[in-house]
């Protein structure tokens, strides 16, 4: 065989090998042909050059320059030897920078990440990667347009990762100007780009006859959060209630356990872990269980299930609590909402059907987390002699446009302060980067309180003794951090915006008969700021009626709620059983 074709040879089946990842296998491989050619010095130096290549391949980094070295010492003018020498240099500057990235997303070092990540796009290196963690990076800092840009950069790569399109819903939902018709049309892109073939797989594999039914609904409820979190203080207490009215309750669980999941467990009538089971799996299990309503409480957030959605393995599927706006999954049903939620024009924009419950769109309940063992607080400016503004809702939601607002505010009140606190802020660049946007927008740090989140609730609350109004994140509104605020006796101003999502805070104040506290416009917002401000007399009767209008209102009628809620899923099923007969 000639020499060329040897190496050609040889070239082939390390190719195969480092496709299959069989680092050794190539090592060994090479080793050898070393070995049976060690006469041949052409051939030699030929097998070093790819020897070299392959250890620049595997990353072995060390090994590849020694061999470089050497072939320079052999031939120093080869400009294949000296091109691969600077490929090697570059490597090893690159491989750093990923390593640095990696450090300081590890120690959620902000600035690092930022100034690293950009290095490596630069040397169009780790695309993937390092898009991915920008955009998450840029995304915790509120800046969710830029973050965007970076998914779809990363998505270019690798363009059915369900994450990434899970995170590309999501940053457009919070978005601060994001079109009704732009989520929609994402929203409905989503299913076919994460779950290609699942619609056909779910029509030869489930099919339902309702005429077969028992007289008793069986409803399936998925989720990543059956544990410490917010959809706690929404279905904790909902579960028996729902049993009382002859509804059987299955949980699918995506999510690890913690001691809140043990309270789930006991409240069900069927538990079934499904974090070990693909989509295809947990889609067959739930048919076998013969669930006639199938309900997401996930959305597109962490640990959603929304593939199994997507096979459908119930009649009917039910979006709820996991997310406001469109899924995009186009086998589900409906999306529950409540009358002020609800705007019969977005109905265009939605898949889903829009089925509005009479009153409200969650209920609540005294004993978890709103036991009235904490007081209300004195308002703090009587003690300080200026107004405190407060906000205590999750970082996403607070982009710049929501800051310049609040900025407006702080200048028209003067010497009033902002008590910031979530999760985010416990990093301390994101609270240099805060303070320094606030800073640059005539608002010194001296009138920012910025905190990390309480772990205890008890001690959360308190930290509402420091607020005397608190300010809705705008367009994004809060829902369950709201619920606390106007629990701890402290009016909340918010705005009515065009989405549903947006509309969080009015469902709230229009429930406990505080409409006087919702505005329609930033100008509004801005206004009714000022005229809370400086109206004591008002400020103070509100901390005496507050918590008693939120506890007395049907947020916290559990009973009345889940009687709603049974009427509008055995709605759903009449709808369901009509429309089968008629078909058949």
């Amino acid at each position: 065989m000639a020499n060329e074709d040897l190496i050609v040879e040889i070239e082939k089946y390390i190719e195969a090998d480092l496709e299959a990842s069989k680092c050794d296998a190539v090592i060994d491989k090479l080793s050898e042909a070393l070995k049976q050619n060690e006469n041949d010095s052409e051939i030699l130096t030929s097998i070093r050059f790819l020897l070299a290549k392959t250890c620049l391949k595997l990353k072995y980094f060390q090994q590849a320059q020694y061999l470089v070295e050497e072939l320079l010492l052999e031939n120093p003018f080869s400009e294949d030897f000296l091109a691969l020498q600077v490929k090697i240099y570059e490597a090893i500057r690159t491989q750093g920078l990923e390593n640095q990235l990696q450090q300081a997303q590890k120690q959620k070092e902000i600035f690092n990440i930022l100034k690293y990540g950009y290095q490596l796009l630069k040397c169009q290196a780790f695309p993937l990667k390092t898009h991915t963690i920008l955009s998450e990076t840029l995304f915790t800092m509120g800046k969710t347009q830029l973050a965007q840009k970076h998914l779809i950069q990363a998505l270019k790569y690798d363009t059915h990762n369900k994450d990434l399109l899970d995170n590309m819903v999501s940053y457009l939902q919070y978005a601060p100007n994001t079109e009704s018709i732009e989520l929609f049309t994402l929203a409905k892109q989503y299913e076919t780009m994460a779950f290609p073939n699942y619609q056909e797989q779910s029509l030869e594999l489930f099919d339902y006859n309702p005429r077969t039914h028992k007289t008793r609904l069986r409803l399936g409820f998925v989720s990543g959060d059956f544990k410490r979190h917010a959809i706690f203080f929404c279905i904790g207490h909902l579960f028996p209630e729902l049993k009382k009215l002859d509804l059987e309750i299955f949980c699918y669980c995506n999510n690890p356990h913690d001691d809140i999941t043990d309270i789930f467990i006991n409240q069900s009538d069927q538990w079934r872990d499904i974090v070990n089971l693909n989509d295809l799996e947990a889609a067959k299990l739930i048919f076998q269980d013969k669930i006639d309503i199938l309900i997401d409480l996930s959305g597109h957030t962490v640990l959603n299930r929304l593939g199994i959605f997507s096979l459908k393995p119930s009649p009917i599927q039910v979006s709820w609590l996991g997310q406001f706006g469109p899924l995009g999954i186009k086998n589900i049903d409906y999306v529950i909402s409540d009358p002020t939620l609800f705007n019969k024009e977005e109905q265009a924009y939605y898949s889903e059907k829009i089925y509005t419950l009479p009153n409200i769109y969650a209920s609540f309940n005294k004993e978890e987390g709103f036991a009235c063992d904490r007081k209300i607080p004195e308002s703090p400016h009587k003690k300080n002699g200026f107004i405190s503004f407060g906000s205590f809702t999750n970082m996403i939601k607070l982009n710049r446009d929501c800051f310049d607002l609040w900025i407006k505010i702080l200048k028209s009140v003067p010497d009033s302060r902002l008590y910031l606190k979530n999760h985010a802020l416990a990093n301390s660049d994101l609270r240099i980067y805060v303070s320094n946007y606030f800073l640059q927008k005539g608002i010194s740090q001296e009138r920012l309180i910025l905190e990390g989140a309480s772990e205890i609730r008890g001690e959360y609350l308190d930290c509402y003794a420091k607020v005397d109004i608190c300010l809705d994140s705008v367009p994004v509104g809060g829902y369950t951090t709201n619920l606390d605020v106007l629990y701890m006796g402290i009016p909340l101003i918010t705005l009515y915006g065009n989405k549903m999502h947006h509309r969080t805070g009015s469902s709230l104040l229009k429930t406990i008969g505080l409409e006087e506290l919702i505005t329609f416009s930033p100008d509004g917002y801005h206004r009714k700021a000022i005229e809370l401000a400086s109206n004591l007399e008002l400020l103070a009767s509100y901390k005496h009626t507050i918590r008693r209008k939120l506890l007395e209102s049907n947020l916290f009628k559990t009973n009345q709620f889940a009687h709603d809620f049974a009427n509008a899923v055995r709605d759903m099923w009449r709808t369901f059983v009509n429309d089968y007969t008629k078909q058949t």
